[in-house]
């Protein structure tokens, strides 16, 4: 047994080195491709729209991706997936064609949401129950801490190569992590899910998912943070009269924060009580939110949103950890699936209403009214 659970923390290990490099390719290609799209067009409406059409793609393929029967190894599936990934960034560096652009960046993003699903189903199925903190908290941590990074490194090659040169470099990441995933065992296979086929309209009803609560607060808490964020711009802009730099750094001391709040979620002393701490949680963020009404200056918002982050990250985690132990194995790999599809739909719809109801009310006004949109989402976890 402890010979398994060893090769079981070596894969898992492996994966996450893995995922570390792959994401530095994510962040490069997410901006570069965006800064592109920009060039060719010269208008963000076409941008503003592949969020929207990428979330739709992925609720239509849920349930397909959550009964799919797949008869290779993991290790197959992720180098498979890495390539391809390599595959479509060479294409890219290959056509002018915004149609073409579109399409090929659009199913790159189809192609982690399927690989995102069957990790998950990989996680579960190394990791004992009460290991399942210790490797999502540090997924976390990964995926928190390399946009930190990897902007300020892209931002120093913006400055030294062509935005093909970079795409190249993005190629050869992702077929870098293809290698590093060689070092995983190649025998164990993805499990056949069961479970009655589902249409994608009928996905988050709380008979088909034992995880729809926790969908409900995911979608809150992330349209709720997103919508902050946003007013967030406004109110360093055109109220602080900051630049544009400084609500960079901001995003940074933020995502600093959710770096900090995966080690939260580790500690043995609080994961005990992860559902208490994450109850408290939502109501901490309304009141650090609803502090706005005091017009706090740059330094102390840079304070306010470093805690921010330690708070919505934990939050998050635990959510994902809670569907983790109460969804058995011939199931996680829809409900994860389903959880992404949640997070892509609450910042994409997010965004546009937002901004309009920042550009309505002012910047102020709309960071108190996220506020009191945890406030309340605290009162219904509390009620329920």
């Amino acid at each position: 047994m402890h010979i398994t659970q060893k090769l079981n923390d070596n894969n898992l290990k492996t994966m996450l080195v893995s995922d570390f490099i792959s994401s530095f390719g994510s962040v490069f290609l997410t901006t570069t491709f965006m800064l592109a799209l920009y060039q060719q067009t010269g208008s963000l409406l076409t941008a503003s729209w592949i969020p929207f059409i990428t979330m739709l793609i992925n609720t239509f393929f849920t349930p397909i991706i959550g009964n799919l029967h797949v008869k290779i190894t993991f290790r197959k599936l992720f180098i498979l997936g890495e390539l391809a990934a390599a595959s479509f960034v060479y294409l890219l560096t290959r056509t002018q064609h915004v149609v073409l652009l579109l399409f090929l960046y659009i199913l790159y993003r189809f192609v982690f949401f399927v690989l995102e699903a069957f990790r998950a189903e990989y996680l579960k199925m190394n990791t004992e129950p009460t290991e399942i903190h210790k490797w999502q908290s540090l997924s976390q941590m990964v995926n928190s801490f390399v946009p930190v990074i990897a902007n300020l490194v892209l931002a120093f090659l913006f400055t030294q190569l062509k935005s093909t040169h970079i795409l190249y470099i993005v190629a050869g990441l992702y077929l870098l992590a293809a290698a590093v995933i060689l070092r995983i065992d190649g025998i164990k296979r993805p499990v056949e899910q069961t479970g009655p086929p589902q249409k994608p309209w009928t996905l988050f009803k709380t008979t088909n998912s034992p995880n729809a609560t926790i969908f409900f607060h995911v979608f809150c808490i992330i349209f709720l943070g997103s919508m902050a964020s946003l007013a967030t711009l406004s109110y360093v802009v055109d109220y602080l009269k900051q630049t544009d730099a400084a609500y960079s750094l901001l995003m940074s001391v933020m995502a600093l924060g959710a770096t900090l709040g995966g080690l939260v979620v580790r500690s043995d002393r609080l994961k005990a009580h992860a559902q208490q701490i994450s109850t408290i949680g939502v109501l901490c963020m309304g009141l650090l939110l609803l502090s706005v009404v005091f017009k706090p200056g740059f330094e102390v918002l840079l304070g306010i949103f470093l805690i921010s982050g330690i708070i919505s990250s934990a939050i998050t985690t635990y959510y994902a950890i809670a569907i983790y132990q109460q969804t058995p194995m011939e199931s996680i790999r829809l409900e994860m699936a389903k959880f992404s599809v949640v997070t892509q739909a609450a910042s994409g719809f997010s965004q546009p209403f937002s901004g309009g109801f920042t550009g309505i009310v002012g910047p102020i006004i709309a960071l108190v009214s996220s506020g009191v949109g945890f406030i309340l989402l605290f009162i219904k976890q509390k009620l329920s």
